[in-house]
C-alpha cells in the first residue's frame, strides 16, 4: 500500500447518556498491510455470555483478530467467506451454546473489508458497515445502507412510543411487541436477503462485493452505522465521509456526540439509544499515485 498517504482511525464505544459510556464497545477496526476493515457487533437476542463477552462483541473481537493474523485470499469477499467458515468450526468447538441457537438469535456481526492491490482493491460488505470513495473530488458510497427501510419503520414506533411514555428505557421499549416484531423481521433475513457475519456459510450468496481501480482515488472511508450523520436520510454516509476527510475521525465523532447530547429525549435526531457505537478509517492516497 505504497499509495497510501495516511490512515486515521478512531472507535469509541456507544453513550447511555451525555457522561455516561455503554458497558462496552462492539465496534472493531483492522489496519494491515493489504487489508483495512471496519466491524460492528450486532447483538445477540440469547442473553448469555462467554468470558464476560456478550455474543456480538465476542464475534467482532473474533472478526478481528482473524483479519489482522491471517493470510488474505486474492479478493475481500474470498477472504470474508474464508473467515465465515473458520468462525462457525471455531463457535461450534469454543461456544457450543451459541452454536446450538438459532441463526437470527445468534450474535453476529456487520463489517465491510477493503484489500489493496498495487493499483486496485477489492471490498465486501456485510450488512451495514458503509464504504465510501472519494473520487476526481466526488464522494459515492459503495455499499448500502442494507437495514436503512427496517429502522425507519422501528424508529417511528419507538419514537411514538417515547412520546407516549417518556421515562421508559430503550431495553423497555424494544420488547413492545410491535417494535419487537419489526426487529426481529430484520433478523429472520439474515443471510437471506441480507448478509451478516455469524459462522452462517450462506452468508457467502448476499455478501455485497467489487472490484475497483484506485486510479485518481482521493480517499477512502470506512464506518459503522454509528458515525452516521444524526440528520439520518440519504446523504448521511456522504455528510460523515466529508466531515471525517475535512477534520479527522475523532474530531467528527465528538461533533455528533454534541449533537446528541444536546438531544437527550432523542426528539430531533430519531435513535434507539443515546449513541451507538462508532468507529471510522480514513485513508487517503498521495497526489498523483
Amino acid at each position: 500500500m505504497s499509495n497510501i498517504q495516511y490512515i486515521d482511525a478512531f472507535s469509541h464505544q456507544g453513550m447511555v447518556s451525555a457522561k455516561e459510556a455503554n458497558h462496552y464497545n462492539e465496534d472493531r477496526f483492522v489496519v494491515t498491510a493489504r487489508c483495512v476493515a471496519v466491524i460492528d457487533g450486532a447483538t445477540s437476542l440469547v442473553k448469555i455470555e462467554k468470558d464476560g463477552l456478550n455474543g456480538s462483541v465476542y464475534t467482532s473481537q473474533w472478526l478481528k483478530s482473524y483479519l489482522d493474523t491471517a493470510d488474505v485470499c486474492a479478493t475481500a469477499k474470498q477472504t470474508l467467506t474464508k473467515a465465515a467458515g473458520a468462525f462457525d468450526a471455531h463457535l461450534k468447538a469454543d461456544w457450543p451454546e451459541m452454536y446450538h441457537t438459532s441463526i437470527p438469535e445468534r450474535g453476529s456481526a456487520s463489517a465491510v473489508v477493503c484489500q489493496f492491490n498495487d493499483d486496485t482493491y477489492s471490498y465486501a460488505q456485510v450488512s451495514d458497515c458503509i464504504l465510501l470513495e472519494l473520487k476526481n473530488g466526488k464522494w459515492t458510497q459503495l455499499t448500502p445502507a442494507s437495514w436503512h427501510h427496517h429502522e425507519v419503520k422501528a424508529l417511528a414506533l419507538f419514537a411514538k412510543y417515547k412520546q407516549n411514555h417518556p421515562k421508559a428505557s430503550t431495553a423497555e421499549i424494544i420488547q413492545v411487541p410491535e417494535i419487537r416484531d419489526v426487529l426481529l423481521g430484520m433478523r429472520k433475513l439474515y443471510n437471506k436477503e441480507v448478509a451478516v457475519f455469524n459462522g452462517d456459510v450462506a452468508m457467502e450468496t448476499c455478501v455485497i462485493a467489487g472490484e475497483r481501480s484506485l486510479k485518481d482515488v482521493e480517499a477512502l472511508v470506512l464506518v459503522s452505522d454509528g458515525m452516521g450523520h444524526p440528520q439520518y436520510d440519504n446523504e448521511t454516509y456522504i455528510k460523515a465521509a466529508e466531515a471525517i476527510y475535512n477534520s479527522s475521525v475523532k474530531t467528527y465523532w465528538q461533533d455528533i456526540k454534541n449533537m446528541y447530547d444536546q438531544d437527550p429525549q432523542f426528539e430531533q435526531y430519531r435513535r434507539f439509544k443515546h449513541m451507538d457505537d462508532a468507529t471510522g478509517v480514513l485513508i487517503k492516497f498521495k497526489e498523483g499515485h
